[in-house]
Parts: structure tokens; C-alpha cells; sequence
């Protein structure tokens, strides 16, 4: 999901940041749900193991050090993904493999 990003709007590059970290979940065996509304208090809602998690997306970038960064995250959240659309990645805080199965 190696994304190019011209000069979109914050907006668009955030549903784009989304719907990746959405598709990178499915394929680490979550179930998504995602906001209908623009105004909620976190981005995807997911369910795995029984258990239900908030998670909160954001579009990143690498740092001069090479450190993969987002901006602050307002809301409060279980997860925290970094989507890195030059690279196609994602970077989870926790780690995925920390939670349940």
C-alpha cells in the first residue's frame, strides 16, 4: 500500500492513512470498524480476542535519524498507527503482538 501524495488536502491524506491502517489490521486478523463521523473520538475501533481497542491514526514521516514520527495524538486511545505512505508501512504503539490473541 505504497501511496504517492501530491498536494492533497490534511483531510484526504488522513481518510487515505485510515483506510490503509484498516487494511493492515484485516490483515493482522482484526475485525475494523470504522468512524462515520468526522467528529468522533477515535479513527478505527477493532476486535480481536474478545477485546475491543480504539485506535488512533496518523500520517507520518521519518526524521532526519531515520525515527518514524506522527503528530501528537489528541484523543484518547488504545492503539496508536503510524502510516508512512512513501514507504507503505504502518508502526503500532503497542506493538500488535503485545495484545491478545
Amino acid at each position: 500500500m505504497n501511496l504517492s501524495l501530491p498536494d492533497l488536502l490534511p483531510s484526504t491524506v488522513g481518510a487515505m492513512a485510515e483506510l490503509c491502517v484498516a487494511a493492515d489490521l484485516l490483515r493482522h486478523g482484526f475485525e475494523v470498524f470504522r468512524a462515520v463521523s468526522p467528529h468522533s473520538t477515535c479513527d478505527l475501533a477493532v476486535l480481536k480476542g474478545g477485546k475491543l481497542y480504539r485506535v488512533e491514526v496518523k500520517a507520518g514521516y521519518r526524521t532526519a535519524s531515520g525515527v518514524l514520527k506522527g503528530n501528537a495524538a489528541k484523543n484518547p486511545h488504545d492503539i496508536l498507527a503510524i502510516y508512512h505512505a512513501g514507504e507503505g508501512i504502518v508502526a503500532y504503539t503497542p506493538e500488535l503482538q503485545s495484545l491478545s490473541n
